[in-house]
């Protein structure tokens, strides 16, 4: 089994592409178990630098999310509000906000 801390810390030197060879699998199972994760991933071409951050888990980010906006929870932990939101979706209890129910008026 392949330690997802360990890949993103080499992701942050090397592309997945990379890595997936030396671990002998494909490049989207590195992308796979890393997104999972919470982590950035680092494509072959990607130049610039990110952040690398990793997420709490579900229910700790649920509970923030009560109080802060994707895009915050993102900058807290160094990751993208996609990951943030995907790993909310995760959880099975994420609810964009704005759509509650309907009331007929």
């Amino acid at each position: 089994m392949i330690d997802v801390h360990t890949l993103a810390e080499e992701n942050k030197t090397q592309s997945v592409t990379k890595l997936a060879k030396k671990y002998g699998v494909n490049h989207q199972k590195i992308q796979r178990l890393l997104k999972n994760a919470g982590y950035l991933v680092r494509l072959t071409n990607d130049k610039r630098t990110k952040k690398q951050g990793t997420l709490p888990d579900g229910l700790v980010l649920i509970a923030e999310y009560q109080n802060l906006s994707l895009s915050q929870l993102a900058k807290k932990y160094g990751v993208t509000a996609s990951a943030v939101r995907y790993k909310l979706v995760r959880t099975g209890q994420y609810k964009p906000r704005g759509y509650g129910e309907r009331t007929n008026v």
